[in-house]
């Protein structure tokens, strides 16, 4: 049986994959690495995105970003099916390369960052094939499989949309993904170089545009055969990047290229003679793929919500999808079995809540945790002796346990490493409490907004639209009660208007810091310079 990568004790988002960077002159060819390469001189030239200044590296142990540029991406041929193999292995190579810039620090990050976008190329990189399989979540046996598929995705062209928040395509591009590939044999057989269309790779180092994804999730899906499974992963992948949106839902998308997002090229999309999409099959599409997708991710148990399917007809046909996030109304996580007291009890002390912990034992195994409890207390007393303060003993905790997971001996240098990256992962924190705070000042506005506008109708009308809401989403009628305007049904009142009945919702929230939360905060700031500090 083939080998597959141990989840717990083996996890890739907290330690390095030995990536080395090599500047291409100084990896000539020869008889060590078999060379396939893409021909980057054709195709125009597409200018810089973002300020090489605002890098910034995902630090938090869980999730790995993920740009919305590759979440959108669909392979421009039709006539060819994108493995799922090759789909996990595009996520592997940007994985590979995030997780050594993270290790490298900001300064290294900066540095590849403007070399990019000055001299227009990429460094070629360097791993273990071995490492590679394990980062995709494919079997680790069969490394020639893992080079074919690599060499398939040379030059392979996507059409990449970079969109907003909405759904409207803020950019648009077409481009391969990786332009080369090198093959070790002989004294280098079990490497594997490659390097990336350099404004592709400055997509999946830009900071606006990561989301954020469970790695233990994306790793998993797609072990076991199936359509469901296959789907389950390109559901995942382009539903969960909208997790973070105030509405919890994703935007109004066509059939097709829901479609396309999903499975990629497939029979389910006709493409016409000037171009145009047109889907069919879609109940056999919905029977197969999608259902079974669904139910996967729904009953996964490292998700905290399950997503459900909203679909919009024109005429008699589906024509328009969108998927809405529930949260789980039991705990995704329980405390880890087999946890002693003692220790449930010392991380309850750092901090950890309940599912803190639950996602500590899908990360890390446990002799790994008490290794880090055991190393603490030493860690600290060092930093008092050198007149050093830890604000955070939560995050200092979770970059030493990074250090173990590493296996990095508890020295002088790895704590001061650990205390600067404790730092780090504080200032995170605050930010994203801060961050919270404004957003729940901001859909408090919003519920002000609606109950407002319900209070002024005359009562037949406020009836009639309140059991048109009901009727059509009876799931929501457990929140409401007759007479009131509780918080809880509000802001399910208000997901369904904003689509049912877009004449009341403009009406409603008529300007644009009512609708949206970042042209909101402009409007604070304007009224009230201090919300920064207070949020």
């Amino acid at each position: 049986m083939p080998r597959t990568p141990q989840q717990n004790s083996d996890v890739p988002e907290n330690g390095n994959p030995e990536l080395r960077w090599l500047e291409k002159a100084d990896a000539p060819r020869g008889e060590d690495f078999e060379v396939f390469e893409d021909d980057v001189s054709a195709g125009p030239e597409q200018g810089a995105l973002f300020s090489a200044d605002e890098l910034f590296l995902p630090a938090q142990p869980g999730t790995y970003r993920k740009p919305v540029a590759a979440i959108h991406a669909i392979p421009v041929r039709r006539d060819v099916t994108l493995k799922l193999s090759a789909r996990k292995l595009m996520d592997a190579l940007a994985l590979a390369v995030q997780l050594d810039l993270r290790a490298r620090g900001r300064e290294a990050a900066q540095t590849l960052v403007r070399k990019i976008r000055e001299d227009r190329a990429t460094p070629l990189f360097e791993i273990r094939t071995h490492r590679l399989a394990e980062l995709a979540g494919l079997s680790t046996t069969n490394k020639e499989r893992i080079h074919e598929t690599l060499a398939e995705l040379v030059g392979f062209r996507f059409i990449w949309n970079v969109l907003n928040e909405d759904g409207k395509a803020q950019f648009e591009a077409i481009a391969p993904f990786i332009i080369r590939r090198d093959k070790g044999v002989g004294s280098q057989a079990g490497v594997t170089r490659f390097a990336f269309e350099p404004d592709i790779l400055l997509w999946f180092l830009e900071p606006t545009m990561w989301a954020s994804l469970n790695w233990t999730v994306m790793a998993g899906l797609g072990r076991e055969a199936g359509a469901g499974h296959e789907a389950a992963f390109g559901l995942y992948q382009n539903v969960w990047r909208y997790i973070g949106t105030y509405a919890k839902l994703t935007p109004v998308f066509d059939l097709a290229t829901w479609i396309d997002l999903i499975l990629g090229p497939s029979r389910f999309v006709i493409v016409g003679a000037k171009g145009e999409k047109q889907p069919r099959e879609y109940g056999e599409f919905k029977r197969t793929y999608l259902t079974p997708a669904m139910a996967l991710l729904n009953a996964h148990p490292a998700l905290t919500h399950t997503i459900r399917v909203e679909e919009f007809k024109s005429g008699r046909k589906i024509a328009r999808l969108r998927f809405h996030f529930n949260e789980k109304r039991q705990q995704a996580f329980e405390l880890p079995l087999g946890w002693p007291e003692d220790t449930v009890k010392r991380l309850a002390e750092l901090g950890f809540s309940e599912k803190d912990m639950a996602t500590l034992s899908q990360l890390y195994a446990y002799p790994q945790v008490t290794e880090a409890l055991k190393r603490l207390p030493t860690s600290e007393a060092r930093m008092r002796a050198r007149g050093e303060i830890v604000q955070s003993r939560n995050a200092f905790f979770r970059a030493i346990l990074r250090n173990v997971s590493n296996e990095q001996a508890q020295t002088e240098e790895a704590d001061q490493k650990a205390l600067e990256e404790a730092r780090r992962l504080q200032e995170q924190t605050e930010v994203q409490q801060r961050t919270e705070a404004l957003q729940s000042r901001f859909a408090a506005h919003q519920r002000n907004l609606l109950a407002n506008g319900l209070r002024d109708l005359p009562e037949d009308d406020r009836s009639r639209l309140i059991q048109a809401h009901l009727k059509a989403r009876p799931q929501d009628k457990a929140m409401y009660k007759e007479g009131e305007t509780r918080a809880a049904w509000l802001i399910l009142f208000q997901q369904w208007i904003a689509s049912a009945r877009q004449d009341l919702f403009q009406q409603w929230l008529p300007a644009p810091h009512d609708r949206e939360f970042q042209a909101w905060l402009v409007w604070q700031l304007a009224m009230q310079p201090d919300i920064a500090a207070r949020g």
